[in-house]
């Protein structure tokens, strides 16, 4: 029905939303910082790094997000990332074609 139209309209608008500030706070975060919380690794990196395979395999529009995909790119070249996500997850191992790494 229409309104059933309308309310997923809007759900998915609002999930967009929410997820855009959120990589738009942890881009800010990583402008100023190597990790999400400051200058060393925290469980808060540990858990949040699959997330990017998961919306990456799903074409999440990271290009917005510099800070984000250098972050990322630094986590690709970790072996243990390699092992734990990027064999099973090939797609988790790109970054979008027109991210170019400044570091």
């Amino acid at each position: 029905t229409n309104q059933s139209l309308r309310y997923s309209i809007r759900s998915d608008v609002q999930l967009y939303m929410t997820t855009d500030n959120m990589f738009a706070e942890l881009d800010n975060r990583l402008a100023k910082h190597e990790w999400i919380l400051g200058d060393k690794m925290t469980m808060a990196d540990i858990a949040l790094i699959p997330q990017y395979a998961l919306f990456r395999w799903n074409d999440f529009p990271f290009e917005a997000y510099p800070n984000f995909l250098a972050y990322v790119a630094q986590w690709q070249k970790r072996p243990t990332y390699v092992k734990a996500i990027g064999d099973y997850m090939p797609s988790s191992m790109s970054l979008p074609e027109s991210f170019t790494c400044v570091a």
